[in-house]
């Protein structure tokens, strides 16, 4: 009976894997339509119901059910955690402000011990208490500054203004040059700088028409002389 038992548990948690799995390609597919911001609000809401549904029910089945759901939602703020977070950063404080980030684990985990105790007695409050934490989570995902989706990564500090603001303060051509065409970098320039940049193509147009037009009349002077 045992050795059935531990079969039916790697077999579960076999499964289990391979949902996780699934769950990450699908995230890496979908954050890129609808952003890293929503999508990780929405995962932590699923993952906090989730987790407080796994202590309703000590039916085998339903267990199953629930634990599948869970880690198949888990996977989406893991995922996007890791892929949000350094696209924040600019590339001179990248590895910095991650280490300091993933430190805050740390603290969160100071606390498994006590979980662990308090799940011996109850196993319910400890459902309640990571499920309530996760829909904390959500809610706190609205106050995220940044979206990621579509922008080049910065890789000064200076160049937050031009990069991530909708209306930039600076001009263009304060940042690092885009390689390629405008045509070809439409898609990661907001449209208050490509009205600059249109701006500046049209001034420097006028500028050397009349340049050139000086030219042709000092030559024409010169051949008078």
């Amino acid at each position: 009976m045992n050795g059935q038992a531990d079969a039916r548990t790697y077999q579960k948690a076999l499964f289990m894997v391979g949902v996780a799995t699934c769950g990450f390609v699908f995230c890496s597919i979908i954050s890129d339509k609808i952003g890293r911001i929503p999508l990780l609000a929405i995962s932590f809401l699923i993952s906090g119901i989730v987790t407080c549904l796994v202590s309703v029910s000590d039916n085998e089945t339903y267990v199953l059910v629930i634990a599948t759901l869970a880690s198949f939602s888990h996977t989406f703020p893991w995922s996007l955690i890791y892929t949000y977070t350094p696209e924040v950063y600019p590339t001179v404080v990248r590895t910095t402000g991650v280490g300091a980030c993933s430190s805050f684990t740390r603290i969160a985990g100071g606390f498994s011990p006590l979980m662990i105790t308090l799940y011996q007695l109850n196993r319910i409050p400890v459902y309640v208490i990571f499920g309530s934490v996760l829909v904390l989570a959500s809610v706190l995902c609205i106050f995220l500054p940044y979206e990621t989706l579509g922008k080049v990564l910065r890789d000064n500090i200076d160049e937050k203004d031009v990069l991530f603001s909708s209306a930039a303060k600076s001009r263009p051509s304060q940042a690092e040059p885009l390689i390629g065409s405008k045509e070809q970098n439409s898609a990661y320039i907001s449209e208050e700088d490509l009205k600059v940049m249109n701006e500046d193509e049209d001034e420097n147009r006028y500028m050397n028409m009349n340049t050139q037009g000086r030219g042709t009349r000092d030559d024409e002077n010169v051949y008078e002389l």
